[in-house]
């Protein structure tokens, strides 16, 4: 019987493990494909004097090829799935496309609409946007459970 418990901690434990080690990933590949987009799309507004839509469209498909490459390799360990790649991109790109979208008519609507300052209205657009985009990357275009190594048990 303590066996079995035992067992049952050590699988509860590696899945957790396995899930948070996920997570906290995609939050550094977040970060870095953010910084990118910020000081892009601030670049774009500030110097270039490009319109904040556009800017937006610009700043965000600029991170999003190194994205796929991070995610793919390093957040969900799935380099090794070659054969997968080529739909696994186009699911990529989909998802990105929604995202995007999502991305624009927040900022329209913050800022366009309610006349939020547009910084804070990227901020917001950008935590709705990462909460859309971790859980299509987790649950379609990587697979889900069938790529994430220790969690098994989940």
């Amino acid at each position: 019987m303590a066996n079995g418990a035992a067992a049952t901690l050590k699988g509860f434990l590696r899945s957790s493990f396995a899930r948070y080690k996920m997570l906290g990933r995609f939050l550094i590949v977040g970060l870095v494909n953010t910084g990118v987009d910020f000081l892009l799309f601030l670049f774009l507004m500030r110097v270039a004097g490009v319109n904040y839509l556009v800017a937006q469209i610009v700043s965000y498909s600029f991170g999003v090829v190194n994205s796929f490459l991070m995610n793919k390799a390093w957040t969900f360990e799935d380099a090794g799935r070659t054969m997968s790649t080529p739909v696994q991109l186009v699911q990529f790109v989909a998802l990105n496309i929604l995202a995007l979208s999502l991305s624009l008519i927040g900022l329209k609507t913050f800022n366009g609409y309610l006349g939020l300052n547009i910084y804070l209205s990227k901020i917001l657009v950008t935590g709705v946007t990462w909460s859309v985009r971790y859980t299509g990357y987790r649950f379609w275009v990587f697979g889900g459970r069938r790529n994430m190594k220790g969690c098994e048990n989940l």
